[in-house]
C-alpha cells in the first residue's frame, strides 16, 4: 500500500510545483508568518484557518489523512476509563 503524503510533503510539492522558493514568499502571499510557515513544513501542529490560508495561497487542495490516537479513553461498565493502545477497531 503506497504510504499517503503528510501534510507537509503535501505542501512542499506544491511549493515547489509553484516555483515558490522560499518560505518567506508563501508567507507573504498567504498573510502567515515565515515562522508559521517552517512550523507547517516542519510538522508542527496548525490550525485549519491556518492550513487553508496555505492552501489558498498555494492554490491547491490539501488532504488530510486521520491516523487513530495513540491513546484513546472510553468508558467502561463500572464508570471507570479504559485507556487502550494501537488499534481501535472493534474486537
Amino acid at each position: 500500500m503506497k504510504k499517503k503524503p503528510t501534510i507537509p510533503e503535501q505542501i512542499k510539492a506544491a511549493r515547489a510545483a509553484r516555483a515558490i522558493r522560499s518560505q518567506n514568499l508563501l508567507a507573504s502571499l498567504s498573510g502567515l508568518s515565515q515562522p508559521q510557515i517552517h512550523k507547517v513544513e516542519r510538522g508542527g501542529g496548525c490550525s485549519l484557518a491556518t492550513l487553508q490560508k496555505i492552501a489558498d495561497a498555494l492554490q491547491m487542495p490539501i488532504t488530510i489523512h486521520p491516523t487513530p490516537p495513540l491513546v484513546t479513553g472510553r468508558p467502561s461498565p463500572g464508570g471507570t476509563m479504559i485507556l487502550t493502545r494501537g488499534d481501535h477497531s472493534e474486537r
